[in-house]
C-alpha cells in the first residue's frame, strides 16, 4: 500500500488475507509459506527463533534435524525440541534465513510493543520485531513488512517477571 494513496479497503483486504492464511495453516506458519510464495514468488520470508528454542536454526546449520536437550528460552511456545525432515526441507526451500535473538531482545521488543501498540505479546511473537530490527538493512522505505503477533500465553505478571 503506497504512502501517497493509503487505501483503507486494500489494507483491510491484506489483513484478511493474512488472517485467512494463518487460520488455514492452523498457526503452523511455515506451512502457509508455499501459498504466500505462490501468490508472489518475490516475497522474502525470514524465520525467527530465540536462543534456547532454536532447533530450526541448528538444523539448518547442520543440514539435518537436531534435538534440543531442553527448551531454555522464555519463548516456550516457540520452541519445539526438534524439527521434522519435512519442516526442515520447507525452511531450506523457502526461508531467507532464520534469525536467532536473545530472550532479552524479545523482552525489549515486548515492552516496545506494549508501550507503542498497547498490546501484550508473548516472547515467541515479540521476537519477530527484534529480528526485524536486526534485519532492517534488508528493507527499503517501499518494503511491506509483516510481523505476526500473538499474546494468548502471556499476561502482565509474566511481562513484569521478565523485566
Amino acid at each position: 500500500i503506497g504512502r501517497d494513496a493509503f487505501d483503507l479497503k486494500a489494507a483491510a483486504r491484506a489483513a484478511l488475507e493474512i488472517a485467512e492464511l494463518l487460520a488455514a495453516a492452523e498457526h503452523h506458519l511455515l506451512h502457509a509459506i508455499p501459498a504466500v510464495k505462490g501468490v508472489n514468488p518475490e516475497v522474502k520470508i525470514w524465520g525467527v527463533e530465540t536462543v534456547g528454542a532454536d532447533a530450526m536454526s541448528q538444523a539448518l546449520a547442520t543440514g539435518h534435524p537436531v534435538e534440543l536437550a531442553a527448551i531454555t528460552s522464555i519463548a516456550k511456545t516457540l520452541g519445539a525440541p526438534a524439527v521434522s525432515d519435512a519442516t526442515l526441507e520447507m525452511a531450506q526451500k523457502y526461508l531467507e534465513s532464520v534469525t536467532v535473538v536473545t530472550d532479552a531482545e524479545a523482552v525489549e521488543a515486548m515492552v516496545f510493543i506494549l508501550e507503542r501498540l498497547k498490546v501484550i505479546t508473548e516472547p515467541a511473537a515479540s521476537c519477530t520485531l527484534a529480528a526485524a530490527v536486526r534485519l532492517k538493512d534488508n528493507f527499503s522505505s517501499d518494503s511491506n513488512v509483516v510481523l505476526v503477533f500473538c499474546g494468548g500465553n502471556t499476561g502482565a505478571k509474566d511481562l513484569c517477571g521478565y523485566i
